[in-house]
């Protein structure tokens, strides 16, 4: 059988169709005909366009198999080849080492010219770029011994049209999900072998990162994205930020600042519908493990050089966070800047008068019986031109009390006024009985202020790493980041109203009008009283019927997720953006938001325990210590664990980095003795009289963790 590469690489139609025919006419009877049509379809594919079609051209052609073989176009929408012919076609050639290095060769020395080319004027015909495609899913690319020949297709494939680049992306977003893990896992490797070496680092993976980008794109495909980003700045906080971005894109010249910037609405975001593979796909652990994410922020501020800020898809939530924390800081100095330039630059006399202006903490004064109206105050007398003081460390300081913010009496705030706004007695959130999770009570008493004191709370949070004991479903955090609500998240407010709705779509009768008697209406009781709202004109007078259902569905969750709590959910998030909005935000998908605030449930103790550190005399070999980490990991179950870790933090959820990121301290608290463990949660500090036995220190333990 005959593999023409030149063929398939080129791209070109008359040698593919020459190939196929040529092997078919050479063939001693119709069967080999066959086989060798079959192997040649690499360049000639299947007759439907189908990134999964597993049938051979010769059966799916109108000719005789004995003659030739259909040779299938390039469309704008896919290129015409069955990537598991391919994919076997690539197996054939391996096979056999001599044939293997012969072709790996070739395909280098193709991609030298390719890589070569300048940036067209004009787009190039769509078929001449499915040589990209045969040549991207060489397996043979995954090893580092042909990373310059990969490096060479990526360096051609980013000098394409930007039209040509687009069709690349629209055919990969039909690839299969093992095709796109494979090309993505390719990628990756060839990111992560060029990030080790030291001495070239980001210079060789720029191409990749863009290529990547294209796969990232494709992963979520045009109709998987939603609605554009809706911009609800209420402050000059985010102004600010924004300003200084603005000009980072502007001075950015020819790199990726500002096509970053304008795409960045649609870029980093993914519908309902699900993407090709998941986005966890697209870390890269090696990146996300040693980037220097100050310097990483400066060259994307600035617009020169290369920066994975970019990129974000590509960097974890932790590193996300940690780029969130230094831009806090950058606005800081940015607001310190103007305010000594606003006092005459030189009047160092008045500066120093000023020197409160310049505090490096945010202080929060609070009575324990009058907390949410004393945080709601403070929060409002902070001036627009001021909010950038949302940013700086947070302290609070309880009246009456003695006791200095380490970090405990934080956590202690958090956690009061959580449990107080959740508290029914408020009328702010409503507790679903069947998922534990919150939600925003319609027609709620409280005053619009409230929800936006609260929507500042949550972004304290965040800037301040204080994890919540927060139930919101995730539908929250994605209209926190501007994305429009559906169907699929309704399940998750209200399963049951969910379930119901979903009967009446799946209803097989013409009788809907009769069985579910129902009109674009919807009552509630408020108060002892019903209240009925139209869900469109005149929607009293409408009946729902088999036509018109799907509208009512629609109508329907789009009241329940945003018309019926528009006040209270604005509100909610005026003061979220208050203290939080702004560009790197907008890297955080909704799922990475969440565990930012609300940290993760998934409890790895063997983390914890690597991450954890011993002050003398204590250490990992110390009997005491050995038997803790065996009653922790073999002994506890979830709930004890959980306990376990808010007697030593002040919280049993597990923060954004990871347990290890914890560092846990134990240190010793005596010798053996009666006494229980103690912590300091402030410090997430240990403290562990040296028992005689495990089955002491097990006893005391459970006690300790059991009455905390």
């Amino acid at each position: 059988a005959q593999f023409d590469l030149a063929a398939v690489a080129s791209g070109s139609s008359a040698a593919a169709s020459t190939s196929s025919a040529s092997s078919a006419s050479s063939a001693p009877s119709s069967s080999s005909s066959s086989s060798s049509s079959s192997t040649s379809s690499t360049s000639s594919s299947s007759s439907t366009p189908s990134p999964a079609s597993s049938s051979s051209p010769a059966s799916s052609s109108s000719s005789s198999p004995s003659t030739t073989t259909r040779f299938v176009s390039a469309t704008k929408e896919w290129c015409g080849l069955d990537l598991q012919q391919i994919a076997d076609a690539y197996k054939l050639i391996g096979r056999i080492a001599s044939v293997s290095n012969a072709v790996q060769g070739a395909i280098h020395r193709l991609s030298v010219p390719l890589s070569m080319a300048g940036t067209p004027r004009s787009p190039s015909s769509v078929h001449n770029l499915r040589r990209f495609v045969v040549l991207l899913l060489n397996p043979a690319m995954m090893d580092p011994a042909h990373h310059d020949t990969l490096k060479n297709v990526l360096k051609a494939i980013t000098r394409l049209h930007k039209s040509d680049q687009q069709v690349l992306q629209d055919w990969m977003s039909r690839f299969t999900r093992e095709h796109m893990e494979e090309l993505v896992g390719t990628l990756q490797q060839f990111i992560t072998v060029k990030w080790l070496m030291q001495d070239v680092r980001v210079n060789d993976i720029v191409f990749c990162v863009k290529v990547l980008k294209l796969c990232y794109e494709a992963s979520i495909a045009p109709n998987r994205l939603p609605a554009p980003l809706r911009h609800t700045s209420s402050s000059s906080l985010s102004s600010a930020s924004s300003s200084s971005a603005a000009t980072a894109a502007a001075s950015g010249g020819g790199n990726d600042q500002e096509e970053s910037k304008q795409q960045q609405q649609r870029f980093y975001r993914e519908g309902d519908s699900g993407a090709l593979v998941p986005y966890q796909l697209f870390y890269n652990d090696a990146v996300n493990s040693d980037l220097r994410v100050v310097d990483d922020y400066r060259a994307w501020m600035s617009g020169r050089g290369f920066s994975f800020a970019n990129y974000p898809f590509m960097l974890d939530a932790g590193t996300k966070s940690r780029v969130l924390a230094v831009d806090a800081r950058h606005q800081m100095q940015d607001m310190a800047e103007q305010s000594v330039r606003s006092l005459g630059g030189n009047d160092l006399l008045m500066m120093l008068l000023q020197r409160q202006n310049f505090s490096p903490y945010f202080v929060l004064r609070v009575r324990r019986d009058n907390l949410i109206e004393d945080t709601m105050n403070q929060i409002h007398r902070v001036p627009p031109e001021r909010a950038s003081d949302f940013k700086k460390l947070l302290k609070v300081k309880f009246e009456g009390e003695e006791g200095v913010d380490e970090g405990g009496v934080k956590k202690e705030f958090f956690q009061l006024i959580v449990q107080q706004i959740l508290d029914p007695a408020y009328n702010m959130f409503t507790e679903n009985e069947t998922t534990r999770q919150f939600w925003f009570t319609r027609d709620s008493t409280a005053a619009p202020i409230t929800f936006e004191m609260y929507g500042a709370i949550i972004g304290l949070a965040v800037y301040n790493s204080v994890i919540l004991d927060l139930r919101f479903p995730l539908v929250v955090y994605k209209k926190l980041l501007g994305y429009t609500p559906t169907f699929k998240d309704l399940r998750e407010v209200n399963p049951e109203l969910a379930r119901g709705l979903q009967q009446l779509l799946d209803y097989d009768g013409d009788d809907v009008e009769d069985v579910f008697s129902t009109d674009f209406t919807v009552s509630y009781q408020v108060f002892g009283a019903t209240k009925t709202v139209e869900l469109k004109p005149g929607g009293a007078d409408i009946a729902v019927s088999r036509a018109n259902r799907q509208e009512y569905v629609d109508l329907y969750t789009e009241y329940v997720l945003n018309k019926s709590i528009e006040r209270e959910f604005n509100s909610f998030q005026k003061g979220f953006n208050l203290v939080a909005d702004g560009p790197v935000l907008r890297f955080f998908r909704p799922e990475e938001l969440e565990l930012l605030v609300t940290g993760s449930p998934v409890l790895d103790f063997d983390d914890l325990q690597r991450g954890a550190r011993y002050e003398p005399p204590f250490s990992p070999e110390t009997p005491v210590i050995k038997w803790l980490w065996e009653i922790l990991i073999g002994e506890f179950d979830e709930e004890e664990k959980k306990k376990f870790l808010f007697f030593c933090t002040g919280s049993d959820r597990v923060p954004i980095k990871g347990l290890a990121n914890l560092q846990l301290a134990i240190s010793r608290g005596g010798p053996d003795s009666e006494r229980l463990p103690s912590s300091h949660t402030c410090f997430n500090h240990l403290i562990l009289p040296e028992y005689s036995s495990k089955a002491k220190l097990e006893r005391k333990l459970r006690i300790a963790i059991q009455n905390s």
